[in-house]
């Protein structure tokens, strides 16, 4: 029998890198990482940790079949890049069936977003939503994966990730909180007060990427959605303030008047913020702290740089 592999795409990225540290400490399994510049810092550093790394596009279905035939992996971590909805599912599509003519693929993990099958209900669904492309996107990809016919698949959905809340992102959706007027940080949000929303720290899809290649069967046609705690802005506040050894203000806005401030880009994070205010939260975290080691919101921000 061949040596068990995982190839994992998008793996310099939030997710990827975290599914490569935790496959090659938690598993047995080679770890094959797909990057566009095998000589960047980043691809280095996966290098230097054990993976082996393999130079792929995803816009190119060709080269992924040449890619997957040449390291022969025995499951596939799919993990489409953030863009346009019709550039997600291009790239999933030509991923899905390079993967289908490759027989060495037995188990497909999938990454995808917390809220797909809820997103008809999002607060003005329809065309004209910011986000409309991308969650219908998100939907068909879920579908494709599930129709592919691959022996074992499992769907992970992820929260809001926390990378969201400090730099480079940061610096677009919550200018604020580490650069403030005065020095003072600031978090500025649509949220209500009493809204929570779901997070998690984006790396450790890689702990249930692991799960998943230790115990297929227990995570056949399953899916995961993935958080770690349900806060309220307060509660994240107050979390970073006490992680960072300084305050942290809390100022509402009315969403449109805070979509204006943000420009590009605020759109669609006030449409995500409005969506939790109707809909809240519905992912049983403390169910994931058990089976999964995740990281902690505070403790996220402790090893945060801002």
């Amino acid at each position: 029998m061949s040596q068990r592999s995982i190839f994992v795409t998008g793996a310099t990225g939030n997710q990827g890198q975290g599914v490569v540290r935790h496959c090659l400490t938690a598993t047995s399994f080679v770890v094959y990482a797909m990057v566009r510049d095998p000589f960047s810092p980043e691809s280095q550093s996966l290098k230097s940790s054990g993976a082996i790394i393999v130079r792929g596009n995803l816009d190119d279905e060709t080269s992924l079949l040449s890619a997957f035939q040449e390291t022969r992996p025995t499951a596939l971590f799919i993990n489409t890049p953030p863009g346009p909805g019709s550039q997600l599912l291009s790239r999933a599509r030509n991923l899905i069936s390079a993967a289908q003519a490759t027989p060495s693929i037995k188990s497909v993990i999938h990454s995808s977003s917390a809220g797909v099958g809820r997103h008809t209900s999002f607060p003005g669904w329809g065309p004209e939503l910011p986000s409309y492309d991308y969650w219908v996107a998100k939907d068909e990809i879920e579908n494709l994966v599930r129709g592919a016919g691959f022996e074992n698949w499992t769907i992970v959905r992820l929260a809001t990730f926390l990378q969201l809340f400090v730099p480079p992102l940061s610096n677009h959706l919550f200018p604020e909180l580490w650069s403030g007027p005065g020095g003072k940080r600031v978090l500025r949000t649509a949220l209500k007060p009493k809204t929570k929303i779901d997070l998690v720290n984006g790396s450790d899809v890689g702990a249930v990427v692991a799960k998943v290649l230790s115990s297929p069967e227990a995570y056949r046609e399953r899916v995961v959605d993935l958080a770690v705690e349900a806060l309220t802005a307060s509660e994240l506040a107050e979390k970073i303030s006490k992680s960072k050894g300084e305050p942290v203000e809390v100022v509402y806005e009315e969403e449109d008047e805070l979509a204006k401030k943000l420009g590009p880009g605020g759109e669609r994070l006030v449409a995500a913020q409005k969506m939790f205010n109707v809909l809240g939260c519905y992912i049983d975290v403390e169910k994931h702290r058990q089976e999964f080691r995740m990281t902690g919101v505070e403790e996220f921000f402790t090893k945060a740089q801002g």
